[in-house]
């Protein structure tokens, strides 16, 4: 046989490109096992140690989410949520013929007053079911328990002006006879022979079972003898649910310190 020849360059030139091609598919050859076998030599990049912790690190994490909504659930809040005061003021407005000027206080809370006399302020809660009647309102709505119960203070407060100064005994309807309410209506400011009312703010609303409490600031004017008396005071009005109504059965007087700022004595 003859001696095989020697390829040309050309030929040189296009077996190597035939062969750096071939070569991801050849399974022949020493250097072509090598590098396919090298990758999975390497190391690999977590160990199973690494992975292991990291697993019980999420698990903890996902944990702590859920415990930490659950207890924010629970957690009955410290101040009452959003209440729309400018709201509630104005749909029961109508109640109102004797108070100069409504008004709503957001700073007036039970927070302030824990020393009360007729409710203990850290039981109370805010109010998350304000159904008080279903469809007994006009045009079948429904009676809620903060709308009954601004409109029985505020009919309460105009009403008490009359009782003052013409014996008008409306008033008496806003308090739950025989109640503890009714016997202080009968001393709140007795034998005053006028009574300017000059502004009433509402403030925090809350409830502890079937009882409900609102605060309000009142500021008034009480003519005793031609005396004028400004009272600057803080009141706490306890109501209960009375079929699709609300009754004032007690309420706690707090005076802020402001009496006895003119005089007047009547001409001859």
């Amino acid at each position: 046989m003859s001696e095989p020849t020697t390829p040309t360059r050309r030929t040189r030139v296009i077996a190597r490109t035939a062969t750096s091609r071939a070569t991801p598919q050849t399974q022949a050859g020493a250097p072509d096992r090598e590098r396919r076998a090298a990758p999975s030599e390497r190391r690999p990049r977590f160990s199973r140690l690494q992975i292991i912790i990291g697993v019980v690190v999420v698990f903890l994490l996902v944990d702590a989410v859920l415990l930490a909504f659950f207890l924010n659930r629970t957690t009955v809040p410290s101040t009452s949520p959003p209440i729309d005061l400018y709201r509630l003021i104005q749909s029961q407005i109508a109640s109102n013929r004797n108070i100069a000027e409504l008004g709503s206080d957001l700073t007036l809370t039970f927070t302030d007053y824990p020393g009360l006399s007729i409710v203990n302020t850290s039981s109370l809660k805010p109010i998350e079911d304000d159904v008080l009647a279903q469809g007994a309102g006009p045009e079948g709505t429904d009676v809620l328990y903060d709308e009954q119960i601004v409109k029985r203070v505020l009919a309460f407060n105009s009403d008490w002006v009359n009782y003052l100064m013409f014996k008008d005994t409306a008033v008496l309807a806003s308090v739950e006879e025989g109640s503890a309410a009714a016997s202080k209506l009968a001393e709140l400011g007795a034998g005053s022979e006028q009574v300017s009312y000059h502004r009433l703010a509402l403030g925090d609303l809350r409830h502890v079972g079937q009882h409900y409490y609102l605060i309000a600031r009142a500021s008034y004017t009480l003519t005793k003898e031609g005396q004028l008396d400004l009272h600057d005071e803080v009141f706490v009005y306890k109501l209960v649910a009375a079929q699709d109504s609300m009754l004032i059965t007690d309420f706690e007087q707090i005076s802020l310190g402001v009496t006895d700022v003119l005089s007047r004595r009547p001409t001859s």
